[in-house]
């Protein structure tokens, strides 16, 4: 059997598709330290979720109200975001999709949300080169949709034509996606496309709310293996699921990746591509979590088809691309995964 590293290198330097990327998590722990020197603040930690620190969602969740301490001005938006790129552009990333809230960059900083996004995105496309980009503006589910920070101001103005998508995450419990119905209908008119976190931690139920709304692409809903019926749904809707494997271990929404339920739900026919969530935060890579799909599998072929697969089904499910650079994404992977 292939090693960890063994099958993490194999996927090193291969091209890859990356759907679903939290600029706020994807920068390493160095950008943050940076910051600080520059701005004279102290690191308070947790900063990062290495798989020396302790697991679980609890300290997950304090890195980052750890890091958004340490912003402090427009140029550290920048760094933030010219880093994100860079580093995915060092993993071989050909095509990224960011997603952020404006909240993480102002609550500290006092910076106006829109300029913040604009700086992001700006910064970003200018440190891309040949990858290609989307943008998704993440809500909160606990927060009302107008209250959420900056997305009222970003809908009323051109700067939505850059982002591709909106998102809604958090606490699945107690918050019911009923209250954004018709904020997916006005984004929607607008030609954007919808993507849902569901059933990370929580069980299918969530994600039978967010099928209930149509979403083009949910955010792991990996409890979904739990509902058969369910599943059948997802498969006559279309729906793709963005898969973070080591995320799903480090917040403990699996105990193992040995038991993680990626390679059921491909083998229950379900459209499934692999991410990394928040690549700074566990100090990982993607081919890290194609490394752990990998090793579900009782070959190194099969493994290895099944990971192709994921990235073939990313470039189908991609936002923000032409049917030209959809076409070139394919072949792109079909000749250097072989």
């Amino acid at each position: 059997m292939a090693s960890e590293h063994f099958r993490t290198m194999n996927y090193a330097q291969r091209p890859k598709i990356e759907l679903h990327r939290h600029l706020e998590g994807a920068p390493y722990r160095r950008t943050f330290e940076s910051l600080a020197e520059k701005n004279g603040l102290d690191v308070v930690e947790p900063l990062s979720q290495p798989v020396s620190a302790p697991p679980g969602s609890a300290y997950f969740f304090d890195c980052f109200v750890n890091r958004r301490k340490l912003v402090a001005s427009l140029d550290d938006v920048r760094q933030i975001a010219r880093d994100v790129v860079n580093a995915a552009r060092s993993e071989a990333i050909a095509h990224l999709e960011l997603r952020t809230t404006a909240a993480f960059f102002c609550e500290y900083s006092g910076l106006p949300p829109l300029t913040v996004l604009d700086a992001l995105v700006d910064e970003a496309r200018l440190t891309a080169g040949s990858m290609s980009l989307a943008f998704i503006f993440l809500l909160r589910r606990d927060i009302p949709p107008d209250e959420n920070q900056g997305f009222r101001d970003l809908l009323d103005s051109e700067l939505f034509d850059q982002f591709s998508a909106i998102d809604v995450a958090g606490d699945e419990v107690g918050y019911p996606l009923t209250p954004f119905r018709a904020l997916f209908d006005a984004v929607r008119s607008r030609g954007k496309k919808l993507t849902l976190h569901a059933g990370e931690w929580v069980g299918p139920d969530a994600v039978r709310d967010a099928l209930g709304f149509q979403p083009d692409r949910i955010g792991h809903g990996i409890r979904i293996i739990d509902a058969p019926e369910l599943i059948a749904a997802a498969r006559e809707i279309g729906v793709h699921f963005e898969v973070c494997p080591l995320s799903n271990r480090r917040t403990l929404a699996v105990p193992e990746t040995s038991v993680h339920p990626i390679k059921a739900m491909l083998d229950a026919g379900l459209n499934v591509s692999v991410s990394a969530d928040d690549p700074g935060v566990f100090d990982s890579v993607t081919a890290d979590d194609l490394a752990i799909l990998d090793a579900l599998y009782p070959t190194r072929d099969a493994g290895f088809a099944a990971a192709k697969q994921t990235q073939l089904f990313a470039i189908d499910a991609a936002f923000g691309i032409s049917d030209s650079r959809r076409a070139e994404l394919k072949s792109l992977i079909n000749s250097a995964w072989r």
